[in-house]
């Protein structure tokens, strides 16, 4: 479990229990900047703090530790998601002029200039 996602799961029992950062941190005996920087995920709390924030929200706070962790899923698999959503040939990354790396990783699969002109075409110029 990350630091931001602590913060989250802070900030979303505070939000639950109605309480303001402010309100919060007067029935913890600590300062509003303290909560706020908990619930950004600066820094990682101890489980004594964990403990004192469910205790002040009256929310039990539930942390999983040793989880697989969450993370950002391929960049292949993120195309293929645009992809399903705007059709092959709907979005011609060229027409926003690419950095040189994403440029050369277009024309590596194929993905050059040609390729959304061909496309392009191909729809009667429909995009």
């Amino acid at each position: 479990m990350t630091k931001s996602e602590v913060g989250l799961t802070l900030a979303n029992a505070r939000r639950r229990s109605g309480k303001t950062q402010a309100a919060l941190a007067q029935a913890m005996g600590t300062t509003q900047p303290v909560i706020a920087r908990a619930e950004a995920g600066y820094r990682m709390p101890t489980l004594g703090f964990i403990d004192r924030w469910a205790r002040a929200t009256g929310a039990p706070i539930t942390l999983e530790l040793g989880a697989a962790p969450r993370g950002m899923q391929p960049a292949s698999a993120r195309r293929a998601m645009v992809r399903s959503v705007l059709g092959s040939g709907r979005f011609n990354p060229w027409d926003r002029n690419p950095a040189p790396v994403e440029a050369e990783l277009l024309e590596q699969t194929g993905q050059d200039r040609e390729y959304f002109d061909r496309l392009k075409r191909r729809s009667g110029g429909k995009r």
